[in-house]
Protein backbone atom coordinates (compact mmCIF):
# COMPACT_ATOMS: atom_id res chain seq x y z
CA UNK A 1 0.00 0.00 0.00
CA UNK A 2 0.94 3.22 -0.12
CA UNK A 3 0.25 7.07 0.25
CA UNK A 4 1.05 9.37 -2.73
CA UNK A 5 0.77 13.15 -2.86
CA UNK A 6 1.59 15.82 -5.33
CA UNK A 7 2.64 19.31 -3.83
CA UNK A 8 -0.23 22.03 -4.74
CA UNK A 9 1.76 25.12 -3.11
CA UNK A 10 4.41 25.69 -5.98
CA UNK A 11 5.27 28.82 -4.08
CA UNK A 12 6.82 26.57 -1.41
CA UNK A 13 10.61 26.25 -1.00
CA UNK A 14 10.20 22.25 -1.51
CA UNK A 15 7.71 22.11 -3.73
CA UNK A 16 9.67 20.62 -6.53
CA UNK A 17 10.93 17.99 -4.38
CA UNK A 18 7.71 17.13 -2.61
CA UNK A 19 5.95 16.34 -5.60
CA UNK A 20 4.86 13.25 -6.03
CA UNK A 21 6.34 11.80 -3.30
CA UNK A 22 5.45 8.46 -2.30
CA UNK A 23 5.27 6.52 1.41
CA UNK A 24 5.08 2.85 1.65
CA UNK A 25 3.15 2.05 4.29
CA UNK A 26 2.26 -2.25 5.59
CA UNK A 27 -1.00 -0.85 6.89
CA UNK A 28 -3.51 2.04 6.27
CA UNK A 29 -3.10 4.92 7.61
CA UNK A 30 -5.28 5.67 10.36
CA UNK A 31 -7.26 9.23 11.34
CA UNK A 32 -7.03 9.56 15.27
CA UNK A 33 -8.35 13.01 15.95
CA UNK A 34 -8.92 16.22 14.06
CA UNK A 35 -9.46 20.05 16.05
CA UNK A 36 -10.87 22.47 14.08
CA UNK A 37 -8.42 25.52 13.96
CA UNK A 38 -10.71 28.38 11.98
CA UNK A 39 -13.23 28.30 9.84
CA UNK A 40 -10.87 26.41 7.11
CA UNK A 41 -8.20 25.01 9.16
CA UNK A 42 -8.13 22.16 10.50
CA UNK A 43 -5.54 20.28 12.57
CA UNK A 44 -5.38 15.89 12.45
CA UNK A 45 -3.47 13.79 14.41
CA UNK A 46 -2.91 9.82 12.35
CA UNK A 47 -0.43 7.04 12.83
CA UNK A 48 0.77 4.54 10.39
CA UNK A 49 3.38 1.86 10.12
CA UNK A 50 6.30 1.81 7.25
CA UNK A 51 7.07 -1.39 5.28
CA UNK A 52 9.89 -1.63 7.33
CA UNK A 53 7.94 -1.65 10.50
CA UNK A 54 8.69 1.87 11.55
CA UNK A 55 5.65 3.16 13.24
CA UNK A 56 4.74 6.55 13.12
CA UNK A 57 2.48 9.04 15.07
CA UNK A 58 1.87 12.44 13.45
CA UNK A 59 0.12 16.04 13.44
CA UNK A 60 -0.71 17.97 10.54
CA UNK A 61 -2.26 21.40 9.51
CA UNK A 62 -4.64 21.04 6.54
CA UNK A 63 -6.06 23.98 5.15
CA UNK A 64 -9.33 23.13 3.43
CA UNK A 65 -12.09 25.31 0.85
CA UNK A 66 -15.34 24.55 0.03
CA UNK A 67 -15.86 24.62 -3.49
CA UNK A 68 -19.29 23.42 -5.32
CA UNK A 69 -20.69 21.58 -2.34
CA UNK A 70 -17.79 19.77 -1.48
CA UNK A 71 -14.97 20.70 1.45
CA UNK A 72 -11.56 19.99 -0.62
CA UNK A 73 -7.93 20.12 0.97
CA UNK A 74 -5.74 22.72 -0.09
CA UNK A 75 -2.86 21.88 1.55
CA UNK A 76 -1.23 19.84 3.94
CA UNK A 77 1.37 20.60 6.33
CA UNK A 78 3.09 17.59 8.68
CA UNK A 79 4.05 18.77 11.81
CA UNK A 80 5.77 16.53 13.26
CA UNK A 81 8.51 14.28 10.69
CA UNK A 82 5.95 11.92 9.80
Amino acid sequence: MGITYDSIDADAPDAASEAGKTFRTSEPLKLTGTALRGNDDVRVSYQYVTNDGRRCQGRADVQTTYVFGKTLVLRIKALDGC
